[in-house]
């Protein structure tokens, strides 16, 4: 008996602690915790790129950051920042979290922003149960094309266009049930669908093109002179599901919503309780916000004038900020705020996809080339 509590307290004294420490590394701490994202930076300007910030933090902070290629359609994003002697970190995740993005290690010593998951899931995903079942011939295909012979798979892998009728027959009939689950989504969305009897006249072409997290290939199924279809092919969500079970990934991703603190309890910060005055004749909601930053030294990060550009004249008087951030709230339209734990401010207005929810427009294609995110199919 006397062994066996000897051996529990050396499991609770030094094992378990060991397990702890290293399950720890695999949270999000890791994120707040590197040294190099603790440099302080500074930051007041109406108007600047997600790549350009990217950029400059990559030069202070001696971290890589970048996009990945879902990510890179907020490079020309822009940003209205006000931050005096922050850190790194708190920054960054300012401005991830003004979008919903996330932060991921690179597999190096770097980061990359990544979207929101659900809005990869979107993209990636099959759209519909047709899409799904075309999905499900095209890895059918796929996996036939393993065992035709090498000539054939040489053919296929140069890029080059075969016909369909000279392919063997396990190929020609997943061509054909592609095409099946392709005319059911036309009849369904609109369009002109195949004539089946076209298919042994028509050509079909692959061409692999992977990314970096699953495989991603583009068919091309055409009649030379007559009409040509395109689509694609990924197992993105099956290389999603099998990371969620091995819990394991390319990074560890760092939620930016671990740092939202909801409204009714942000009202009652001690931060927010701080009176604030103000005055600005014909203003933008972002040159309200730098003026209460370079007032107050009250960090935030927003969209920039051309998010934002709604011009209206402000009288804050001395008033909570909460209040306050609740009057510019009311005085422009469409616009919301949220209180980071980081002291941030954040504020966007209706042409924030993720962050409006009324019209859910970050699940629409094709996405409103105005509307100031543009998302692509892959």
């Amino acid at each position: 008996m006397q062994r066996l509590t000897i051996f529990l307290l050396f499991i609770l004294t030094f094992i378990y602690p060991a397990i702890a420490i290293g399950q720890k590394t695999e949270s999000s701490d890791f994120f707040e915790e590197d040294s190099r994202l603790k440099i302080k930076v500074n930051e007041n300007r109406l108007r600047v790129s997600y790549l350009t910030l990217l950029k400059k933090l990559t030069k202070e902070t001696t971290a890589p950051l970048h996009f990945t290629e879902a990510s890179s359609e907020f490079k020309t994003q822009s940003l209205a920042i006000g931050c005096n002697k922050s850190s790194a970190f708190e920054l960054m995740d300012a401005i991830a979290a003004l979008y919903l993005l996330q932060w991921d290690t690179d597999g190096k010593k770097g980061y990359r922003l990544l979207p929101p998951q659900n809005e990869q899931d979107f993209v990636l995903k099959p759209q519909d149960d047709f899409e799904r079942e075309r999905f499900e011939a095209s890895e059918a295909f796929l996996n036939h094309l393993k065992d035709a012979p090498k000539p054939l798979r040489a053919m296929i892998a140069s890029g080059a266009f075969l016909p369909i009728k000279e392919l063997p027959k396990n190929l020609r009939d997943d061509v054909e049930d592609m095409i099946t689950a392709l005319n059911k989504t036309k009849i369904k969305r609109g369009g002109t669908v195949w004539n089946m009897n076209q298919l042994p006249n028509a050509l079909i072409g692959l061409i692999n093109n992977p990314k970096e997290n699953y495989t991603n290939y583009e068919f091309t199924i055409t009649i030379p002179g007559i009409r040509a279809t395109g689509f694609r092919y990924n197992d993105y969500m099956q290389r999603r599901a099998e990371a969620v079970r091995a819990k394991s990934g390319t990074g560890v991703v760092y939620n930016t919503l671990s740092n939202c603190i909801k409204r009714e309890e942000a009202v009652q910060s001690p931060y927010l309780k701080r009176r604030v005055s103000i005055s600005i004749q014909n203003g933008t909601l972002p040159e309200v916000l730098k003026a209460l930053h370079e007032k107050y030294d009250i960090p935030f990060v927003s969209q920039a004038n051309d998010g934002l550009p709604e011009r209206t004249s402000i009288k804050l008087t001395n008033m909570p900020l909460a209040d306050a951030l609740d009057m510019l709230k009311k005085n422009y339209k469409d616009t919301d705020w949220e209180y980071r734990k980081t002291g941030y401010i954040l504020f966007w207005g209706k042409t924030n996809l993720a962050r409006n929810p009324l019209k859910n427009h970050q699940y629409s294609f094709p996405a409103d080339p105005n509307s100031g995110i543009m998302l692509r199919r892959p």
